[in-house]
């Protein structure tokens, strides 16, 4: 697993021109872990885990990776200059992992922010960091977990209690895929994205992500620091955030956290 990756990176010219560093683990706690404790947080460092034991998401749920049946990765970048469109790293980490999807002849789905699922069962989490020294921002981690053949028997070989039902590239494409090839087709939509984001084509990113949001128009509840509203899902603005319409009210929330339950 990954024994040639750095060599196709380097062979790719689109890729090595971003990729400055490539660290491949054989098992750490967590890829974003690891890269927040890096003395030297070097723009385009890719960190890959051929096993990760305590991987994380939002809010420190738990990423359950299984080993090399899965892809476990962070990549570091440079703080953004624009701080006021940081939410949409989140997004445009989104975007790369469905974008990643379609080319296997999947239909992606995202639930707000960087949820991606296929046929409403979780394939892929995405959690971005910023990395701050004495208050000044030095850098942003985005990881990314993708469920790659991991089987049903690995998800519930335990009492592990889902927030959303898991699947795989592998249960719901029916076979088996290299997981080389998806980091490096990942990577590639990756920076694809992020290069539209040095370019400030911000709306072409929220176009891409509305136009595979599941949860818009849905009548929802979203819990916030201990807050749970009632109502529906109406749109995101230009910075990621969510607009939600309490039911009760009428108010418009603008929320940039918090959880989304149907």
């Amino acid at each position: 697993m990954f024994v040639d990756l750095e060599e196709r990176i380097r062979k790719e010219e689109k890729i090595s021109s971003f990729i400055n560093n490539v660290v491949i683990l054989e098992k750490i706690d967590s890829t974003n872990s690891y890269a927040k404790q890096l003395k030297d947080q070097v723009d385009g460092t890719l960190i890959v885990a051929k096993e990760q034991t305590q991987g994380r998401g939002r809010n420190n749920r738990t990423w359950k990776s299984f080993g090399e049946k899965n892809l476990t990765f962070s990549l570091i970048v440079n703080y953004p200059e624009d701080k006021e469109a940081l939410g949409l790293f989140s997004l445009l980490s989104a975007n790369s992992v469905a974008a990643t999807i379609e080319e296997l002849g999947l239909i992606p789905e995202i639930k707000w922010p960087n949820d991606i699922l296929i046929n409403s069962r979780k394939v892929s989490g995405v959690l971005c960091e910023a990395v701050f020294d004495n208050n000044k921002p030095r850098s942003l981690i985005i990881g990314i977990g993708l469920n790659v053949n991991s089987n049903k028997d690995d998800f519930y070989s335990d009492d592990f209690v889902y927030r959303l039902e898991p699947t795989s590239l592998s249960i719901e494409g029916n076979k088996e895929y290299s997981s080389n090839n998806l980091l490096v087709i990942l990577i590639r939509n990756l920076i694809n994205w992020i290069t539209l984001f040095k370019l400030k084509k911000y709306e072409t990113i929220l176009s891409f992500w509305r136009s595979r949001w599941i949860d818009i128009g849905s009548e929802l509840v979203v819990t916030q620091d201990q807050m749970m509203l009632k109502g529906n899902a109406i749109d995101i603005n230009s910075k990621g955030e969510l607009l939600f319409l309490e039911k009760e009210t009428k108010k418009v929330h603008v929320l940039n956290s918090g959880e989304l339950l149907t």
